[in-house]
């Protein structure tokens, strides 16, 4: 008696929104269920896709929730009622599990230079290819501007932004493959072209002693020189 897989073959690739056929002949096997398991570590460590599953030489293995790509993918399938009747496919084929991009951002109330550098971060996993297109917008996403297009995904951009003046912006993050796949910032980000001194302190209602200190705090943008004037 034996059991021999015929699929998945080697270098086979297989994506989460589709499923793995399982294929497999069984001979002089009086057995008719089957248990199925998957490695993604060469085949040092096997988990469960099903067991008891009718011996009739095809399963369809649901991928969909598959949160990590692997691309050491073996299959093992083994008879029921006697386990040592069993068979591992030749070689290793790649899962690619479910896409996530998700851009990193937090509100501020804090100014951005026109013309300056600003570091974009997002968190990604599972794009294919790792490839990804930047985009910008002034007006909400009405409209987005490239930034970059087809470029490595590295998990960050550094965004030399061009003369946008005063200007509130958002960003988009998409895969190159799946464009579907995608992430648009929370929050914008606040652009000023205009020279500006910005009070952090809430001063409101407070009451202070002749003897008293004060920490004085403020953000500065676009100015003329190092130098300014407290009154």
């Amino acid at each position: 008696p034996s059991i021999k897989i015929s699929n998945p073959l080697a270098n086979s690739l297989y994506y989460s929104e589709e499923e793995v056929l399982i294929r497999w002949n069984s001979v002089n096997v009086r057995g008719k269920k089957v248990n199925l398991y998957y490695s993604i570590d060469k085949g040092k460590r096997w988990n469960v896709i099903k067991r008891g599953a009718s011996n009739n030489g095809a399963f369809k293995w649901d991928i969909s929730n598959f949160d990590t790509t692997s691309i050491f993918s073996k299959i093992k399938i083994e008879l029921s009622n006697n386990i040592r009747i069993n068979d591992i496919n030749k070689g290793y084929f790649t899962i690619y599990g479910k896409p996530e991009i998700s851009l990193i951002s937090k509100e501020s109330k804090s100014m951005i230079e026109d013309k300056s550098t600003y570091r974009i971060n997002w968190e990604s996993k599972n794009i294919r290819e790792n490839r990804i297109n930047i985009y910008y917008s002034t007006n909400d996403g009405k409209r987005w501007n490239p930034i970059e297009i087809d470029i490595l995904n590295k998990n960050f951009y550094d965004w030399n932004i061009p003369n946008l003046k005063t200007a509130n912006c958002i960003f988009k993050i998409e895969s190159v493959v799946q464009p579907e796949i995608f992430s648009i910032s929370s929050y914008p980000i606040n652009i000023t072209d205009k020279p500006l001194i910005v009070i952090k302190n809430n001063f409101n209602n407070l009451e202070f002693n002749f003897s008293d200190s004060i920490n004085i705090n403020w953000e500065s943008y676009n100015l003329s020189d190092q130098y300014i004037n407290i009154l």
